[in-house]
């Protein structure tokens, strides 16, 4: 765990210094090299983050490379946020995957026998859905691509290698 803390929900590179490797007037590639045991996380690894944009699109690539010797826990993620125009509510969002299972993974839905949902798979679902929004949901054996639709102009779409779990907040 992170010195001072109960448990690594946010790891430690987004505390820590990133190095500019390239950028260009549409991107910009920064990295990190993390030390085993620095900042309390035992594990050796390399992040790289590359922010590419064009006329229509933002994108966002995120990778990991774990340089250690042992097996090691990691979980990639950010926080987009996103504008909701007045009057605009959950109702209007859909998110599209393949999942095994859905799990309402939000401290409020969590009890000591686990999470507040039941497990059932999952293809389409709109995030004003009982149990599922706003709040957090684990997705279980998701097949690596989502499609988050905002608005009707406005999509995200997170593709994933090699990540068994998604988690969403919404």
């Amino acid at each position: 765990t992170m010195p001072g803390a109960s448990h690594a929900l946010h790891g430690v590179a987004h505390r820590m210094v990133w190095q500019l490797k390239t950028s260009t007037r549409e991107s910009v590639q920064l990295s990190y090299r993390h030390r085993q045991g620095d900042e309390g996380w035992p594990w050796s690894f390399e992040a790289t983050l590359d922010y590419r944009l064009s006329d229509s699109n933002f994108e966002v690539r995120l990778s990991f490379v774990n340089t250690a010797t042992e097996t090691a826990p990691v979980g990639l993620g950010w926080h987009p946020y996103h504008v909701r125009p007045h009057g605009v509510g959950l109702e209007r969002r859909l998110l599209q995957l393949k999942a095994r299972a859905a799990f309402d993974t939000s401290p409020e839905a969590a009890t000591l026998d686990g999470p507040g949902s039941t497990e059932r798979p999952v293809r389409s679902i709109r995030l004003d859905a009982p149990g599922l929004g706003p709040q957090t949901t684990t997705f279980e054996d998701w097949q690596g691509h989502a499609l988050l639709s905002l608005d009707n102009e406005t999509d995200v779409c997170i593709e994933c290698a090699g990540a068994a779990h998604l988690l969403l907040h919404v």
